[in-house]
């Protein structure tokens, strides 16, 4: 039926105004900021849904979360792995008219290749080179071979080709800091960009000219909200049709209740954890957090039943590996893992243990320590990771050793979209000043707090401990390549730099015999698990509240209801 049709069956049933009026539009509420559009820039799950409608991928992933062709029309791969000859769909068009051939895949990946941007990395590292070989067709030369399937999800993760050669500067002349400060208004997806209102919302319309399979509706509208409950308000108001990520689990019942209404839960792959801040390089360096007693003691404070319980009232998954127990990556988790035991006392007796004690009776444990700094060896402003994964640094007589008492007092920081943990903390708390370790947890806009994380240069490392979370993707080389030394200064935020880890991290990409792949990185679940980079906490179900009047919803394996195939397949119910 076309779009003016299904407007006579709405008028005729008489459905809710905002589905009455041109254009069709449906709208989408949440709570995210959303930092860029930018594919090198953006970090958020919410940034990608949008980046995602306005440009196409090599490959994107489907309901299972398993790769197959988008852009791409045509693959011939060679038998070694090592050659991709691609190409792409004929009659695609950037949202201003021009034309998108393969040289605009060349130039973008020639781009990206010189300049690197570290949030891409992981897209782009095993790509040698690229050659136009016809005009809609390209040649890949790969570093070294790498399971077929984690080519494909790769080259899904993000667009590479974002950039539009004929409004950006040639080739050679392209710098990073040019890709960095991109702030794209045109993409060649199905959807435009017509506003965005930082913090208020992102509008996008349907693009007439899209080569591929076209929406049904018109408009699309991200709204964001000051909070859940009035997000789930919206929902139940007729405001917006699809509430992203509940984790105000009071708020499922109530949506279920409502007539018209529903929620859906996917197992997912978004943990949630304890974040440290593993930095020695500078004078933020948090001395107390990098004995790993502490951390292990606080890990032995974190009830996870309760938590479950309590904040998610069972719509949470235990598990405390990096990897989740869904989707593609039973094959990869390493079952042996346990949780350390919910124990205050055991905690304690760690710290009185290794010289942690209440010195002045204020119920918090002090030590003096002796440290070092270890300033990183940097080039062209990024720091260099040696061939066996350890971060090079400047000579030793550089380094700075002090010696200073540190109280077990710490501030724990939550990004605004995540809130809910502010709750889980609150109970954390409680037990964490049994062992005699005090944490003050606060919400933080995303802005401020990334800033003190990673600061202009990506090194500040200006924080204590992270209450946060990671949607890891649909292969595990993601989570192992941000918690890499390669991704300080990018994606990592608890600036792990295990030699080991990382050099796990490049043995897995590289290793083809799919057992052996998975013993890899069973070792480096266990690497994580040791050293506490991170405490993974639990696993929420995504949670999703809906409209009835709405059809077309596709729940995606491990992401839930909001992604790109239910934008483009979404339309009102008969």
């Amino acid at each position: 039926m076309s779009r003016s049709g299904w407007l006579l069956v709405l008028l005729a049933l008489g459905a809710l105004p905002l589905l009455a009026a041109e254009p069709l539009t449906f709208r989408v509420g949440w709570e995210a900021e959303i930092p860029s559009l930018n594919p090198a820039t953006n970090w958020a799950e919410e940034g990608g849904f949008i980046i995602d409608l306005m440009f196409d991928s090599f490959y994107e992933l489907n309901e299972k979360s398993e790769p197959v062709p988008l852009l791409i029309v045509d693959e011939k791969i060679s038998d070694d792995l090592l050659t991709w000859d691609l190409t792409i769909a004929q009659g695609v068009t950037w949202h201003d008219g021009k034309p998108l051939t393969a040289n605009d895949v060349v130039y973008n990946l020639k781009a990206l290749l010189k300049t690197m941007p570290p949030m891409l990395r992981a897209d782009l590292e095993f790509i040698d080179s690229v050659e136009k070989t016809g005009e809609y067709s390209f040649r890949l030369h790969m570093k070294y071979a790498q399971p077929e399937r984690l080519t494909k999800v790769l080259l899904a993760d993000d667009p590479l080709v974002f950039l539009p050669p004929h409004l950006m500067p040639p080739v050679e002349e392209i710098t990073l800091q040019d890709i960095l400060d991109y702030k794209p208004e045109i993409g060649f997806g199905p959807f435009k960009l017509v506003e965005w209102k930082k913090d208020q919302h992102v509008i996008l319309e349907a693009y007439d000219g899209y080569w591929g399979k076209k929406p049904y509706i018109d408009r699309l509208i991200f709204k964001r909200y000051d909070s859940e409950t009035a997000t789930v308000e919206a929902l139940l108001a007729g405001e917006v049709d699809l509430v992203f990520e509940i984790t105000a689990m009071t708020l499922v019942p109530r949506i279920k209740r409502a007539k018209g209404y529903d929620v859906s839960a996917t197992k997912s792959q978004w943990l949630h954890d304890v974040i440290f801040n593993l930095a020695d390089w500078n004078e933020n360096i948090r001395p107390a957090i990098l004995q790993p007693e502490v951390r292990r003691a606080l890990a032995h404070c974190i009830d996870v039943d309760k938590i479950i319980k309590l904040v998610w009232l069972g719509y949470a998954q235990k598990n405390p590996s990096i990897l989740p127990n869904a989707g593609p990556y039973p094959p990869f988790l390493n079952t042996e893992l346990r949780y350390y035991e919910f124990d205050p006392e055991k905690a304690a007796q760690i710290l009185e243990e290794n010289g942690w004690v209440d010195r002045d009776g204020d119920g918090i444990r002090e030590k003096t320590i002796t440290y070092t700094i270890r300033p990183l060896k940097l080039e062209d402003g990024k720091h260099v990771v040696g061939p066996d994964g350890h971060l090079e640094r400047v000579p030793a007589d550089q380094w700075i050793v002090k010696t200073g008492t540190f109280k077990l007092d710490f501030e724990v920081w939550i990004e605004t979209s995540y809130s809910v943990l502010l709750r889980v903390f609150e109970i954390i708390k409680e037990d964490a000043a049994k062992a005699g370790i005090r944490l003050r947890p606060t919400v933080m806009e995303g802005a401020k707090m990334y800033d003190q994380i990673w600061g202009e240069d990506g090194y500040r490392a200006d924080f204590d401990i992270l209450g946060w979370g990671w949607n890891i993707g649909a292969d595990p080389t993601f989570i192992l390549e941000w918690l890499s030394a390669y991704q300080i200064g990018g994606w990592s935020d608890s600036n792990y730099h295990s030699p080991e880890f990382t050099g796990l991290y490049l043995l897995q990409k590289k290793t083809l015999d799919p057992e052996k792949r998975a013993e890899i990185i069973r070792r480096a679940q266990e690497l994580v698990h040791r050293d506490l980079p991170y405490i993974i906490m639990y696993w929420p179900d995504k949670l999703d509240g809906y409209s009835l009047a709405w059809t077309g919803y596709v729940q995606q394996d491990l992401v839930g209801l909001c992604n790109r195939m239910t934008f483009l397949s979404v339309r009102p119910a008969e």
